[in-house]
């Protein structure tokens, strides 16, 4: 796969073709999203793409998906400390938005409620976190 990183946009857009008709979505990416899958450095096979994104497809509630959603249901965090944080995060029966805030809760935990800290952690902007944290009433 990182040989044959300019595919990779190709092989997203088959497979969120493929997942859309499979879930009966209408699902797409946002350009941060696609950006970040782009650059990714994959360790395993096209096998390790498209599990992550039938995982983010079929756990959707929304029809753009965004960066964050992708660091919210895959184990593709980045750093190896990121993935053993977001591990315990149980994904089966669960809303994105649930997910959502269960990852900004734990992150909070995680930091001492250190807002900077937690948004850092999550990928997101100050700006971003303080929303969540109003919208599902966190703090």
């Amino acid at each position: 796969m990182r040989k044959r990183g300019e595919d990779i946009p190709y092989f997203i857009n088959t497979m969120i073709d493929k997942f859309n008709i499979m879930y009966g979505k209408n699902v797409v990416l946002s350009d941060d999203a696609l950006e970040f899958l782009k650059i990714y450095p994959y360790k395993g096979n096209i096998k390790e793409l498209e599990c992550c994104m039938e995982k983010i497809i079929s756990v959707s509630s929304k029809s753009i998906i965004t960066k964050s959603d992708i660091l919210l249901t895959s184990s593709m965090i980045g750093d190896e400390e990121q993935q053993k944080e977001y591990k315990n995060i149980f994904i089966s029966g669960k809303t994105l938005e649930e997910l959502e805030k269960e990852a900004i809760l734990n992150a909070l935990i995680k930091t001492n409620y250190n807002q900077t800290e937690a948004a850092k952690r999550l990928g997101i902007t100050l700006r971003q976190i303080g929303y969540k944290i109003k919208k599902y009433e966190l703090i």
